[in-house]
């Protein structure tokens, strides 16, 4: 080792600013601190710079940061279409497969019977006193109910035969109504029609009354009139 070798290793340096101390020198020529041990202060290397390997490091971390925030969008889009996708399909599918309804946990959809029947809204009061619009509602199931026992009420009452004048395929036996309304609900259906034949064989027309009732379905009474037709 030369001279200068030997003096570069014997350099101290001072221990608030680094600058080299000359020799034998109490205070620092540079930054003036006192010098307290030159056995202390060895020749220490340079430090080497960290700004290149913090600067890549920052790059790395944004770089994770936005791939993470993309992939978060990625899956609430997706996540997003897929819920679209699943309610669509479960509402277009009942109408498209024609399915019915379906019922709430812990309900039982009723099986169709086609015997069950509603029964009907009662009629009012006020339709029940009134002839006319009673014979609106029920004027053809009365006439049709009163004709189909009819016979047997004049076969019971005539001494000796009875018939009923020619009637076309569409004209009822019992063609008109009593005003009167003999009790609630009740429709008298007149026929003018039948005729009883008497003691000389001669066939007289009477008047054929039929109470009807409309609540119950029923015939209740028949009574006849002798008439002059």
């Amino acid at each position: 080792m030369d001279e200068q070798g030997k003096q570069n290793t014997s350099l101290t340096f001072c221990t608030s600013c680094k600058v080299a101390l000359t020799p034998d020198s109490a205070f620092c020529n540079h930054c003036g601190a006192a010098v307290q041990s030159r056995s202390l202060t060895p020749a220490l290397p340079p430090a080497p710079p960290l700004s290149r390997g913090v600067g890549s490091h920052s790059k790395l971390t944004v770089s994770r940061k936005l791939i993470n925030k993309l992939a978060l969008v990625l899956c609430a889009i997706g996540l997003g279409i897929i819920v679209i996708a699943i309610i669509s399909n479960s509402q277009s599918s009942p109408n498209q497969q024609g399915t019915t309804p379906s019922t709430q946990p812990g309900q039982t959809t009723p099986a169709s019977d086609s015997n069950t029947s509603v029964a009907p809204a009662p009629d009012s009061p006020a339709l029940l006193d009134d002839a006319s619009a009673l014979d609106q509602k029920y004027g053809i199931e009365a006439s049709v109910s009163c004709e189909s026992e009819a016979d047997d009420y004049l076969r019971s009452v005539a001494k000796f035969d009875f018939k009923w004048d020619d009637t076309g395929w569409l004209e009822n036996k019992f063609d008109k109504y009593s005003a009167k309304v003999r009790a609630p609900g009740v429709l008298t259906s007149i026929s003018n029609k039948a005729k009883l034949q008497n003691g000389f064989g001669a066939f007289q027309h009477v008047e054929l009354f039929c109470d009807y009732d409309t609540q119950n379905k029923k015939v209740l009474e028949y009574r006849i009139i002798q008439s002059d037709q």
